[in-house]
């Protein structure tokens, strides 16, 4: 009994770091924060990440990891339905796993944040992440599979079109008086990517 307080203790340290983390790389990004400063956000010693978690790359490998879980978690449901869905079937439950997709990024704006940051630096670190979400890609193969469509352009569709409004929300939409958040924005952008999606799928669109 003794030594199980300091294995909690050492738990809510390490959830308290990756907290932190995954703030502070949103907002800055990977070149821009360095561990103690993270040490200091998770209200620990600035050694603190260092100690529980190596270099800073791997506690950011770590932070990708979560985030990765995290859309897997919210994702595997609906998109597997999605891949064993009837043809009939195929429209309401790609609606649903468009929907929870774009769900997801509203409400992980850190997710967003931080794999566009490595997109635009090259994705430096992302190839030693450890884990993956593969949900979208897995169920849009296995349909394409099935019904023969371009799977490179359904992708690009969920990925890029869902992604976008979030992506330019302070750049492109709120000085027009549309907020991605509303919830009326939100049906019609689900709508949107659920029709383009449908029309590569349908061979009526591809690239």
């Amino acid at each position: 009994m003794a030594g199980h307080p300091p294995t909690r203790d050492r738990e809510r340290s390490r959830l308290r770091i990756l907290e932190a983390a995954e703030r502070l790389f949103a907002e800055r990004g990977y070149d821009r924060v360095t561990l103690a400063e993270i040490g200091a956000a998770a209200g620990l010693s600035r050694g603190a990440p260092g100690y529980l978690f190596g270099s800073k790359l791997e506690l950011y490998q770590e932070v990708l990891g979560v985030l990765f879980d995290a859309r897997e978690a919210v994702l595997r449901e609906p998109w597997s339905a999605l891949a064993t869905a009837r043809d009939d079937e195929v429209p309401e439950r790609l609606r649903a796993a468009v929907r929870a997709y774009l769900e997801f990024l509203h409400g992980r704006p850190t997710f967003l944040a931080i794999t566009e940051r490595e997109a635009l630096a090259g994705a430096p670190h992302i190839a030693g992440a450890t884990r993956r979400s593969t949900s979208i890609e897995d169920a849009l193969r296995t349909l394409s599979d099935r019904r023969g469509f371009r799977l490179s352009s359904a992708l690009v569709v969920v990925l890029s079109v869902g992604m976008f409004p979030l992506v330019h929300r302070d750049t492109v939409l709120l000085p027009r008086g549309i907020d991605p958040a509303d919830a009326e924005v939100l049906e019609r952008h689900t709508v949107l990517v659920t029709d383009l999606v449908l029309a590569v799928i349908e061979g009526r669109a591809g690239i």
